[in-house]
């Protein structure tokens, strides 16, 4: 197939598919803002203060890597009671 004709199709293509808007990752909390004194993570997302004021300037990357400490952290930090 001549290049022009699938640069033709291909063009046709992206036109018939909306794009898909940007959603940022969202905050993982769950407004239970207590710190525990010990481990120094929220109670409620799991987070450490510098990662709850950063949020809102880090990257997807770094938004996703926190994401995935969080199920570890509950796991160690659940049987807090103050």
């Amino acid at each position: 197939m001549p290049r022009s004709v699938r640069r033709d199709t291909l063009d046709r293509m992206d036109r018939s598919i909306p794009p898909r808007p940007y959603k940022p990752i969202l905050s993982p909390c769950v407004l239970v803002c207590v710190m525990n004194p010990k481990s120094g993570l929220c109670l409620g997302c799991y987070r450490t203060l510098e990662e709850i004021e950063r949020w809102r300037i880090y990257s997807d990357d770094e938004r996703e890597a926190i994401l995935a400490d969080l199920r570890v952290r509950k796991k160690t930090d659940e049987g807090f009671t103050g």
